[in-house]
């Protein structure tokens, strides 16, 4: 939940909550897909950094009072990241050509044309977009 008002996020729910060395798999088919990790939408291996993710999510529409990504689906999702965040590259997030996705034709994969962080979320400081760009790095995060 949050109250933009008072400038407020709480964890609402923790129906999947389980500790970090829980010796089980952790669920992938959770959260709207536009607040999901790529690593999530994209079925590669994750941990808890994702949540930070979905943090930065928040943040951005805690300034902007709309959602940072629209996605209504999870491929819709995908394309709105890369197209504001860059497609990855084995460079920028090694092994990523490994993984679920085809990024021989990186352009199939934006939607739209690219924008830059401080245009989408305007309203922040550079210190603020810095700290939103930390949490939205595109690589499998360790």
């Amino acid at each position: 939940m949050v109250d933009v008002d008072k400038k407020i996020v709480k964890i609402a729910d923790f129906g999947l909550a389980r500790p970090v060395d829980a010796p089980v798999a952790f669920t992938y088919r959770v959260l709207s897909p536009g607040y999901k990790a790529p690593e999530l939408l994209i079925d590669a291996k994750y941990s808890t950094p994702v949540d930070i993710w979905s943090v930065g999510c928040i943040f951005a529409e805690m300034v902007t009072h709309q959602p940072l990504f629209n996605g209504q689906s999870e491929h819709t999702a995908i394309m709105e990241m890369f197209s504001l965040l860059g497609v990855p590259n084995e460079e920028t997030w090694p092994g990523v050509t490994s993984l679920g996705i085809n990024l021989s034709n990186p352009e199939a994969l934006v939607s739209g044309v690219r924008r830059s962080l401080s245009d989408v979320v305007n309203g922040l400081e550079p210190t603020g977009i810095d700290l939103l760009a930390v949490f939205l790095e595109l690589e499998e995060r360790k």
